[in-house]
């Protein structure tokens, strides 16, 4: 019987869990299972320890034989407090042995399993081998297959979806009270909240004595009706000028003897205008942010802190959505607020901070800046921006909730599309 048996024998047979058997010898309980599964063997105070705690000899906890001599003395007296020289140089020796053999025996188990393992081994790669083969035609016909029945669908679809446009082309055509129709801006005066539309409309069936309205409905503006002028031509066409705002509803009334038919027409830019004189716009602090409130330091008494420094680059982003927005920023600048009041501002110079390997328009703006808080609670880095209409657009680059202990960056800004506020010139 090995050592690794022998302790897990003598255990149980004193009724001990592996855990009060730990706590004896002041080990964990993991020691004592490697003991028992042969993991590992105890050093050698630990063996002379559970000799004493089980009251047996070395020679018998190990399981081989040692010095007759020492081994008698010990039998007869028990399990000494104390071992001689000789006697820990033979249990020394005794372990190596008993390490030896049981590593030379793991060693041949280990190269029966190893040879075993790979004989295995090498059936199994040859069998996946052989499936993989097996496999990896039949996934080349399964996507030949699916390829072939994709693009079968997606010329289906493409035709199904140009047959539905056409038919709802027609059948928009046929109901129509009209044969063409305009809508378009011819003056666009933005700053002064201006926007001069064009409408014009050919009916189907026009009859002598036939006259014609527009209807006009936005989300700025009361609806307006604006009466057309017949230019000879059956066509009628009229100029509004509405305020710049969303369009919702555009209609032509056409009337005759009393009757009235109605038709509604397509909004420029569907109606979004606003959307479509609006750019994305964007502006983040590539850097370091660091400061804090005022306090007391503890080591001097003396009050710190109620700044806050910011430094790095400001990253900004201009995109237009229309040709009208592709001409960039006209004007911009950077401010610093503490608790919505203005504590820094500084001008950016557009044309040297621009970055012309961008595709679009994208400004990258050294900032190196230290703002007093003055008690503050909130700091926000700015970006305002001004276009060729003068429309301004103010975006945070950076929000900071300021505490006692630390500076809490805000991401919400982020997560809400930078948080950009659109003021027009006739808001101010």
């Amino acid at each position: 019987m090995n050592i690794a048996d022998k302790i897990q024998e003598i255990r149980k047979q004193n009724f001990m869990s592996q855990e009060q058997m730990a706590e004896k010898l002041g080990v964990s309980r993991q020691a004592i299972s490697k003991w028992e599964s042969g993991a590992s063997v105890p050093e050698i105070d630990k063996l002379i320890m559970i000799s004493k705690m089980f009251g047996i000899s070395l020679n018998e906890l190990l399981g081989v034989d040692i010095d007759d001599e020492q081994d008698g003395e010990q039998g007869k007296n028990g399990p000494s407090d104390t071992m001689t020289d000789d006697m820990v140089e033979n249990v020394c020796r005794t372990l190596k042995n008993y390490i030896d053999s049981n590593e030379k025996e793991r060693y041949e188990k280990y190269k029966k399993r190893r040879n075993i393992l790979i004989a295995v081994g090498i059936v199994f790669a040859f069998a996946l081998m052989q499936l993989f083969g097996k496999i990896n035609n039949m996934d080349t016909r399964i996507t030949n297959t699916y390829m072939m029945f994709s693009n079968d669908m997606t010329s289906l679809r493409s035709q199904v979806g140009n047959l539905s446009e056409e038919v709802s082309d027609i059948l928009k055509q046929q109901n129509s009270l009209l044969v063409d129709y305009r809508a378009e801006f011819t003056e666009e005066d933005v700053k002064n909240n201006k926007m001069s539309l064009y409408l014009s409309a050919t009916p189907k069936n026009y009859a002598e004595g036939m006259t014609a309205e527009f209807y006009i409905e936005g989300s700025d503006f009361a609806p307006k009706t604006v009466p057309a002028n017949n230019n000879g031509d059956y066509k009628f066409e009229c100029t509004a000028d509405i305020p710049f705002s969303d369009i919702n509803v555009i209609e032509v009334h056409l009337k005759k003897d009393g009757e009235q038919q109605t038709q509604r027409i397509d909004p420029p830019y569907d109606g979004c205008i606003k959307d479509a004189y609006k750019p994305y716009v964007f502006a983040v602090l590539d850097g370091m942010t660091s400061g804090g409130a005022l306090k007391e330091n503890p080591l001097t008494g003396e009050p710190e802190g109620d700044e806050i420094k910011q430094s790095g680059t400001l990253r900004l982003t201009w995109e237009g959505k229309t040709a009208q927005m592709q001409n960039g920023p006209e004007e911009a600048w950077v401010e610093i607020k503490i608790d919505g009041k203005t504590a820094f501002k500084m001008p950016i110079d557009l044309k040297n901070t621009r970055n012309y390997e961008a595709d679009n328009f994208e400004y990258l703006v050294p900032i190196e800046q230290s703002t007093k808080l003055n008690g503050g609670k909130r700091a926000e880095l700015i970006v305002v921006f001004y276009d060729k209409y003068g429309i301004r657009y103010d975006v945070i680059a950076q929000a900071i909730d300021v505490t006692e202990d630390e500076l809490q960056i805000d991401y919400s800004y982020i997560m809400n599309g930078n948080e950009v506020k659109v003021t027009y010139p006739w808001e101010k």
